[in-house]
């Protein structure tokens, strides 16, 4: 269990500028169709 968790920690870490740069692009997509 705690050997998953440290696992989870380092892909959660390594993903954090991919997950930052999706949520732009959703932001930007969806005040594309909003606006």
């Amino acid at each position: 269990m705690k050997m998953f968790f440290a696992i989870e920690n380092n892909m959660n870490g390594a993903l954090v500028i991919p997950k930052l740069m999706l949520i732009k692009f959703v932001a930007e997509k969806i005040g594309y169709f909003t606006g």
